[in-house]
This record gives C-alpha cells, structure tokens and sequence, in this order.
C-alpha cells in the first residue's frame, strides 16, 4: 500500500505551517492482468483477494480525521482505479533508458535497432498509457481539491483554458478562483 500525503502552506509569505498529514489514498501498481479473470480487476486471484483488504485495513489503521475529506468512494477505489493498476512489462525500463514517457517511445528517433523492434509491434500499448496516467491524474487531483487548504484555479491564454490547484491564499496572476 503506498500512501500519498499533502502537507499545505497555510503560513503565506514564505512560511510553512505544518498540519496534519492528509490520506489522500492508495495505488495498486504492477499487478498482473489475467483477461480471463472474473474479478472487476481483471487481476490474478491472489492480487484481487489483498487489493479487498486494503479499504478495510485503511479505515482500521489510519485515523478517520485524516481522511475525512474523500467520501466514502474515495477510500475504497484506488487512486485512478484501474488506470496504472496492470502491468507495464518492461515499458518502465524503456522510458528510464530512452527518458521520455512510455507512451512517446514509439516515436522516439534514438531508439537503438534492438529496441526499435521490440517497441513498435507494441505502440498502440506504449500511447495507450499515456490516456490510462491522465486518468489517475485527474482522480489524483481530485481527491486534492477536497482538502479544506486548495482551491481551484482557471486560466485561459490564447484560447488555451488551462485548470489547476493551488495552496488557498495563492495569488495567481490573470487566473481567477472557481469551481
């Protein structure tokens, strides 16, 4: 279980106040996708059973004043649920030694040959992650903007909108606070 926290900067003008550590939630990473598994997961049998644990063990072992900003939802799916859940093989180790994103990598020119061959009969799973991170991003961040200390900002330059979320008391200059 990898636990995310956010400590926020309430203390304005350079000074950080430290509250209390905030649950945000929990990953379930590398598991081993089986098509052919019953499960909502599509996971092997022994990853499934420990993945249903964890909802549990968090409301147990991690104080509810801690996490009494995610609904009820929140704690029990994983953070983007299934987005990064399933295997990557060797995707990783690729985007380490190209150091591009995985989904970049069947365009990458410095590709060596060797690799060339083992990427391209793959690139529509290469891009596919790239869709599947944005997804466990935006519930990443959505489960920031439930904290008290965040607000959500919206900026729009040359009929580009641009959404983010910034510490409250942040001034952002030509953005405007909003839901």
């Amino acid at each position: 279980m990898k636990i995310i926290s956010v400590f926020n900067n309430k203390g304005g003008a350079g000074k950080t106040t430290l509250t209390y550590v905030s649950f945000l939630g929990y990953t379930i990473y590398n598991a081993k996708k089986r098509s052919d598994s019953p499960n909502k997961r599509k996971v092997a049998k022994a990853h499934y059973n420990y993945a249903q644990q964890i909802p549990d063990a968090i409301r147990e072992h991690i104080d509810e004043k801690v996490r009494k900003h995610l609904s009820e939802e929140m704690v029990a799916e994983p953070i983007g649920n299934d987005a990064v859940m399933h295997t990557h093989n060797t995707f990783p180790d690729m985007a380490q030694k190209y150091k591009e994103p995985m989904w970049k990598l069947p365009s990458c020119d410095s590709l060596d040959n060797t690799d060339k061959i083992t990427i391209a009969p793959n690139r529509k799973s290469y891009e596919g992650t790239r869709d599947n991170y944005k997804l466990f991003a935006r519930d990443f961040l959505k489960r920031v903007v439930t904290l008290d200390d965040w607000q959500r900002y919206y900026c729009s330059d040359q009929n580009i909108a641009i959404r983010f979320i910034a510490p409250c008391g942040t001034s952002v200059p030509g953005c405007s606070w909003g839901n």
